[in-house]
């Protein structure tokens, strides 16, 4: 599900990691910004004004506020600091990390250190999600060295918190119990340290416990130790609450670990994590179905009762999807589209994912052609965030084999055009699947939509580069049906010739491939031949997909 957390979850749920500790680290608790010696050369109204307009949440006019007032004193650190912090909040991490730097050049504070840190830590996150991991690991180290700086000169827990979730993202587990130990040694009521040290410790549990049994336990001891500490300091902590649930189900206290999700859920909705437990916990039987759906009703009174601003609606419309959810587990379709109404009706921005909910029901009962017309129209209405909510998805895999059976019916049907649709979502929505999109590249051209076909052949050579038989294709459709690019389809021939020799020559490949490799051999000896002729009107020589 494509949910938008507020920034305060986000800060919890890096820390949980029973799965994933590295999420957006920038916001972090605010410190005090440094306090700097006025400047004569910039004028105290104008700099008074771009507060100002920071402090409304205007970043953009701040932004170019200050922008003016570094024209006028490029060494002003007040300008300097107020620029890099508009920035900061607009993502513009490259260039905050920048104008800190300047400030920080001219004045050396440990509370510019702790900005210059956090604008660091954001630019190493958005560069890693970038997939420049050069780039994102040296701005890490030096956002690691600023908040040790910061966190031993202030002695700010938030500091060393900053630093032990950039230890977290360089997978050293070691750092991160060292750096949120440091920061409950100076507030040893900091939540979110105790939250990330919990989920450190978990991961150091689970890593123990198959080798080592004494060690697993006193980092299960630690872990437990992290999470009850945060409930005793907020008692409806609802990470807290799931952490303790996942070391419920991990030792197999299947009725204690449903009881702390339930919790959870209870106390924030939003707990995605807390939901996919109960129903993976729930889901054997009829009964147990039918158990998440009472339990859920709890989650939808409490949240009800605070429903009374936009961010308890927007709660509410959390626990309605939740329910939703459980129902179509339950079979109940008609209260569960009630559900995904109400869900809607409270926040809009929820009905593709509903859809996709109930065009899944659609496909477990078999009703193709009602799910194929919902899925369509999710499609043409925002196709990215129908793509975003299956690859979001607790079970992606199986919603995109789902989509792909409503392929097959359609094909089967002669509905080729539909056929190609409903392979090309499921192609998207699981993304890494070199034969769903072979197959949605195969129905394309069949369909005469030889660029979507050439673009959806590259990607499944992308995933899977030495087929024999999807090096012939995609030659093919270069060569007879665009017409272009000529030597590329000839390298293509060239090299499913090689591979598939390769294929035949080893002696464990299996029937299936050396059938698949004999025919993308022979296909791409005689292509070959022709495209060395000049010849592109033949009927081309390829592979019949699947």
């Amino acid at each position: 599900m494509v949910l938008a957390f507020s920034k305060s979850s986000l800060i919890l749920l890096c820390g949980l990691a029973p799965h994933a500790l590295a999420q957006d680290p920038v916001v972090a608790p605010e410190t005090p910004a440094a306090e700097v010696a006025p400047r004569a050369t910039v004028d105290e109204a104008a700099l008074a004004a771009a507060a100002k307009l920071a402090a409304s949440g205007k970043h953009e006019e701040a932004r170019a506020a200050y922008a003016a007032l570094v024209e006028i004193d490029a060494n002003d650190v007040r300008a300097l600091l107020g620029l890099a912090a508009s920035e900061s909040a607009l993502g513009l991490y490259d260039d905050a990390v920048g104008h800190f730097s300047r400030a920080y050049s001219t004045q050396k504070s440990a509370a510019i250190e702790l900005d210059l840190a956090r604008a660091l830590h954001g630019q190493a996150m958005t560069k890693l999600a970038e997939g420049d991991g050069q780039v994102a690991d040296m701005a890490m180290i030096d956002a690691r060295r600023f908040y040790e700086q910061a966190g031993d000169a202030l002695r700010s827990a938030d500091a060393w918190w900053g630093a032990g979730q950039i230890a977290i993202a360089r997978y050293d587990d070691a750092d991160a119990v060292h750096c949120f130990g440091r920061a409950l040694n100076i507030d040893p009521k900091h939540v979110p340290s105790l939250i990330g040290l919990g989920g450190v410790r978990f991961r150091l549990y689970v890593q123990a416990a198959p080798a080592d049994p004494i060690a697993a336990r006193e980092e299960k001891k630690q872990s437990e130790d992290a999470y009850r500490a945060i409930l005793a300091i907020d008692p409806k902590n609802a990470i807290g609450m799931n952490g303790l649930g996942w070391l419920a189900k991990q030792t197999g206290e299947t009725e204690d670990a449903i009881s702390w999700f339930h919790k959870s859920l209870v106390a924030d909705p939003s707990q995605n994590d807390s939901f996919v437990n109960l129903s993976e916990l729930l889901s054997e039987s009829r009964e147990s179905k039918e158990r998440l759906v009472k339990l859920l009703d709890a989650v939808v009174d409490g949240a009800r009762k605070g429903a009374t601003t936009e961010s308890g609606k927007r709660t509410l419309a959390t626990a309605f999807y939740y329910r939703g959810k459980a129902r179509m587990l339950a079979r109940d379709y008609d209260k569960a589209k009630a559900d995904f109404a109400e869900a809607t009706r409270l926040e809009p921005q929820f009905k593709t994912d509903c859809g996709l909910q109930i065009a899944k029901g659609k496909i477990a009962d078999g009703d193709h052609d009602a799910a194929a017309k919902m899925l369509t129209e999710l499609a043409q209405a925002d196709r990215d965030l129908l793509i975003r909510c299956i690859q979001s998805d607790p079970k992606a895999a199986d919603v995109a084999v789902s989509i792909s059976s409503i392929a097959d019916a359609k094909y089967k049907a002669n509905d080729m055009d539909g056929a190609r649709e409903m392979f090309r979502l499921a192609a998207e929505g699981l993304g890494n699947h070199a034969g769903f999109w072979n197959n949605y590249a195969l129905l394309a051209r069949d369909t005469n939509h030889f660029e979507e076909a050439y673009v959806a052949y590259e990607t499944a050579l992308a995933l899977d580069p030495t087929n024999p038989a999807l090096l012939n294709d995609t030659a093919v459709v270069l060569h007879y049906n665009l017409r272009r690019d000529f030597d590329r389809a000839r390298s293509l021939y060239e090299r499913a010739i090689e591979e598939g020799k390769r294929v035949l020559d080893d002696p464990n490949t299996d029937s299936f491939a050396q059938e698949s490799a004999t025919i993308a051999l022979r296909d791409a000896t005689n292509n070959l031949r022709l495209l060395n002729q000049g010849k592109h009107d033949e009927e081309p020589a390829q592979n019949a997909g699947g």
